[in-house]
């Protein structure tokens, strides 16, 4: 059995963050990070920050990782929603931070469409070699209708009775 009291974990719904820019993407990243885990050092010393590219956010993630106490499991979802070319940077960005993190680990879970397998396990994947694909079957009517259930209510939409017809 896994000790999750040593880990931290953060889910990033990439739907939510701006893509306008690969800087703004990374930016987005690291304030969603940052605003789910405390660590005053981190945050005295990066601040808040507009525009991160690649490479600083790698450092950045690195240097979280070596001062955080435990493993950083990071869920992202959605990554159907982002453009190939960030959905690509970002894949090599967390390989890189895997491969040279020292102290902390990094456990990352992403959760796409089907269609995106072949940049996350294929030949050309940055992760190859290093993930596995785990792929979930299909739900029961009953699980499908209480996941539905809970997104309404989040979202506070109300269904008619026709609509539930």
């Amino acid at each position: 059995m896994v000790d999750d009291s040593s880990r931290n974990y953060v889910y990033i719904d990439l739907r939510d963050i701006e893509v306008s820019t690969q800087a703004r993407f990374f930016a987005g990243l690291f304030e969603v990070i940052l605003s789910n885990i405390e660590l005053p050092s981190i945050t005295d010393l990066f601040g808040s920050v507009s525009e991160v590219n690649k490479q600083e956010f790698q450092i950045w993630l690195q240097n979280f990782l070596s001062q955080l106490e435990g493993d950083l499991v990071i869920v992202f979802d959605h990554l159907e929603a982002i453009p190939r070319d960030s959905l690509q940077t970002l894949l090599d960005a967390l390989k890189v931070t895997h491969k040279r993190s020292d102290k902390g680990w990094l456990i990352t879970v992403v959760c796409g469409a089907l269609g995106l397998a072949e940049h996350i396990v294929g030949v050309n994947s940055p992760f190859r070699g290093i993930s596995k694909p785990v792929f979930v079957g299909d739900i029961t009517d009953e699980h499908g209708q209480a996941l539905l259930d809970k997104q309404l209510a989040k979202e506070k939409i109300k269904v008619s009775q026709a609509g539930q017809a």
